[in-house]
């Protein structure tokens, strides 16, 4: 976590690189500060450019807030999507994970860190 704030203070330009910002507000959520977390994700949704990785990020953030009706929503307008892609075969990353955090939100548990995997420990 120290690395990347380091890195962003030696390197101001790293602000406008997407990915890092996401990344930056991950592990501060990792790191347990859940609002500088939330926040740095919500700014860098709100300047994402890729339909699919918004999607991702609001999911997450939901995820984060507790907001399950708002998850639920949104897992509900793409959910044929989301569910074709099977470990098995596509295995997309991002869609795994978020097909966790709804088994997981689902059950009450909001671990990000048990929830952002590809192996769902609630399932």
């Amino acid at each position: 976590m120290e690395i990347i704030t380091s890195y962003l203070k030696t390197n101001p330009a790293a602000a406008n690189d997407q990915t890092f910002m996401w990344h930056l507000g991950q592990a501060l959520v990792f790191a347990g500060d859940l609002t500088n977390g939330i926040a740095r994700m919500k700014e860098t949704n709100a300047k994402e450019q890729h339909e699919f990785n918004k999607l991702y990020q609001l999911f997450t953030i939901a995820f984060l807030e507790k907001d399950m009706t708002s998850f639920d929503a949104l897992y509900d307008k793409y959910k044929e999507q989301i569910e074709k892609d099977d470990k098995n075969t596509n295995k997309n990353t991002n869609i795994q994970i978020v097909k966790c955090m709804k088994q997981c939100g689902s059950k009450g548990n909001f671990d990000y860190k048990a929830a952002y995997t590809t192996r769902c420990p609630c399932q």
